[in-house]
């Protein structure tokens, strides 16, 4: 792009006055305002580019951070558990599904005739 604006400042400045120097002149400026504006277009380009990976960083920024605060909860829920509560839970569970356990083997061996 700079080269392109020099060119471009070069052929301004050694602007001939006879018809062909200013065809040569305009021909000059013509080329180089195309080479900007493809220069202008790699650069909007590469900004987009840019831009795609910095929403990606801040995304992937954002997903560690909320990971931090779950396993920072995860482990707080662990330090402060009350392990005698847990476990009279656990049993309590554990009673109430060997009770349905003992409660669908009998009632899945009844046959028909048993109910009559």
């Amino acid at each position: 792009m700079f080269k392109a604006l020099e060119d471009l400042a070069r052929s301004l400045e050694t602007a001939d006055t006879t018809a062909s120097g200013r065809s040569l002149v305009n021909t000059a400026v013509a080329a180089g305002l195309t080479q900007i504006d493809q220069s202008l277009n790699h650069v909007l380009d590469t900004r987009a580019v840019i831009g795609v990976r910095l929403g990606t960083l801040d995304s992937a920024q954002t997903f560690r951070e909320q990971t931090d605060d779950q396993l920072a909860t995860s482990i707080g829920e662990l330090r402060d558990l009350d392990y005698a509560e847990a476990i009279a839970r656990m049993n309590q569970q554990l009673t109430s599904l060997q009770a349905a356990q003992a409660a669908y083997s009998r009632i899945s061996q009844m046959s028909l005739f048993d109910y009559l």
